[in-house]
């Protein structure tokens, strides 16, 4: 159980709705708030991370909360001095605190035909034993497979993903050249696993929750849904 947040810019980013996501590191929604856990901690602490293309390329993640992180600070000032910005970032509630690290955080960044992806998931898999898997986590298993089948088009890899597995949910977010892929699927606790988007000028942003930041009017992407999102705007593919 994760919180999701992607934003294309032609005009830069504001800082404070950057620092407002991450505060969700401490106060976001959680399973329990719709009966779907019996864990009442607070907070999405387990790691965080930041996927940046566009005037500056920026990758950095770790395996500690985004709001006791001076580099995320860091990191938010610089991004909202850039003018062109495509992103994705994560905060990560860890199914299994033993897997918390760097490693884990969210993105997963790979490369695939001369061209780079991040990818950030909410959900998980059913019945799935990292160790097992050579200590990779359900979130990067779910990255490899995505890419395996990426070339028969992204809509054709979801449909094969959900062919082959059993899940909570596939919420997942894919940067790549200039776009971002917004797929909502949840198959348990639909009222926690939501996606949002919405749209500002020139700044288009989609969350898994509905951020209070100025006049930003989010609409729900519904679920077994996919956007796409470009610097022209939001596009429903399915």
């Amino acid at each position: 159980m994760c919180r999701l947040f992607g934003l294309i810019s032609a005009d830069g980013v504001p800082k404070e709705l950057l620092l407002e996501f991450m505060e969700l590191a401490e106060h976001g929604k959680i399973g329990a708030d719709f009966g779907c856990s019996k864990d009442t901690t607070r907070g999405h602490l387990d790691g965080w991370g930041v996927a940046v293309m566009g005037d500056e390329n920026i990758f950095y993640k770790e395996g500690k909360p985004a709001t006791r992180s001076e580099e995320m600070r860091k990191i938010v000032t610089k991004i909202s001095h850039l003018k062109h910005v495509n992103m994705i970032a994560h905060l990560r509630r860890a199914s299994d605190k033993n897997t918390i690290s760097d490693e884990n955080a969210h993105p997963f960044y790979a490369e695939h035909g001369r061209r780079a992806y991040y990818f950030a998931h909410n959900g998980s898999i059913e019945h799935y034993n990292y160790i097992a898997h050579g200590g990779i986590i359900d979130s990067k298993y779910l990255f490899n497979m995505l890419m395996t089948s990426i070339d028969e088009g992204i809509m054709g890899a979801i449909r094969k993903m959900k062919k082959d597995l059993e899940y909570t949910a596939l919420n997942f977010l894919l940067l790549s050249n200039g776009e971002i892929y917004a797929y909502r699927d949840a198959v348990k606790c639909t009222r926690y696993f939501t996606l949002y988007y919405a749209t500002h000028g020139s700044m288009h942003v989609v969350c898994s929750e509905k951020l209070k930041y100025g006049k930003l009017k989010w609409k729900p992407i519904k679920n077994e849904s996919l956007v796409r999102i470009t610097e022209k705007g939001v596009e429903v593919l399915m």
